[in-house]
């Protein structure tokens, strides 16, 4: 019985605003192959990225034990010289560095690759020449202009030269023909001969199995592990899946009539994208309160007063003045 390398115990996992994977077990022992199948979204991309320790996602809960130490929250450069690695299912395009200068800088971090630049670069046209591939690439730059299949064998490359403990497969069959997958699939084996390694591969067809021997079968489906059994699993995934398919447009249409009966909740101003009112933008408010106190004082003003001249109010109050003047000089 093979040594457990990896445990994913309780996993859950997402993006800042959702999340994508709920409570994910998930154990490899070292030199076992496991296969993890299911639909389009169903997070087996996001438990690859996961393991290895993608910042664009954020472990909310559980473990990720590697090799007997908790890895949950190391950096991916860190798990990596550990000895895990992830092959993208679209290798990015890296402008500026040639592909040769890029393996023997990743080579020279590894203690027991270090080697000299002879042998380094024996190794690396040994490894070019059994995939097939013209070492004229290892010249260009990473990924540049390389077609879907040359992405793929330089990845088997990175393999075969890293010899990972672990390696996660993340789709490498998609986009390939037959030729360039025979390549990739006799890469894979070539590793698992000369390494010894452990391998999930994550894939939606059967094709790129026919040449593994596979240990354990899982499947997932919306975030979760809906099936795990042994390798005779996966000549039963095929109707499994396609009975979710035919179920996954009535479970969307459910959550879209419960996101419609839900009660929405206020949006505040912050939230619209306008700022919260603040001094000289009160005045787009219907009626101010310093208004309403100006109109009541106007209104406790006498009217004749208010509407008349100044000089003829002044008139006024000298003829009320000459009037009562008699009335005041007159002797009790």
């Amino acid at each position: 019985m093979s040594t457990q390398l990896l445990n994913v115990s309780a996993l859950s996992a997402g993006t800042e605003d959702k999340p994508i994977l709920h409570g994910v077990d998930l154990a490899v022992g070292a030199g076992e192959c496991h296969v993890l199948m299911g639909p389009n979204g169903a997070g087996k991309s996001t438990l690859g990225h996961v393991i290895m320790g993608d910042p664009a996602y954020r472990v909310t809960s559980g473990r990720i034990e590697f090799d007997g130490a908790d890895v949950t929250e190391l950096s991916a450069d860190k798990r990596s010289l550990a000895g895990i690695f992830l092959s993208y299912q679209a290798p990015v395009e890296i402008p500026g560095v040639p592909l040769y200068s890029f393996l023997r800088s990743i080579c020279q971090m590894r203690p027991e690759l270090k080697t000299t630049a002879r042998k380094f670069r024996e190794r690396v046209g040994a490894i070019a020449d059994q995939l097939e591939l013209d070492q004229g690439f290892l010249m260009r730059e990473l990924n540049v202009g390389f077609s879907g299949g040359e992405k793929k064998k330089i990845e088997m490359l990175q393999l075969l030269l890293l010899q990972p403990k672990l390696a996660i497969l993340d789709e490498t069959d998609s986009g390939l023909d037959v030729d360039a997958l025979g390549i990739v699939s006799r890469g894979i084996q070539a590793y698992r001969e000369q390494v010894g390694g452990a391998l999930i591969v994550i894939t939606h067809n059967t094709r790129i199995l026919e040449r593994l021997e596979v240990d354990r079968t899982h499947v997932m489906v919306h975030g979760r592990m809906v099936a795990e059994g042994p390798a005779d699993l996966i000549a039963d995934i095929d109707p499994m899946l396609n009975q979710i398919r035919k179920l996954t447009p009535a479970l969307s249409a459910l959550r879209s009539a419960r996101t419609a009966t839900a009660v929405p909740r206020p949006v505040m101003p912050s939230e619209r994208g306008a700022p919260p009112h603040r001094g000289r933008r009160r005045r787009s408010l219907p009626l101010r309160l310093h208004q309403v106190r100006g109109g009541l004082r106007a209104l406790r003003r006498r009217p004749d007063a208010r509407d008349r001249p100044r000089d003829l109010r002044q008139e006024g109050r000298a003829g009320v003045d000459a009037r009562d003047a008699p009335a005041r000089a007159r002797p009790l």
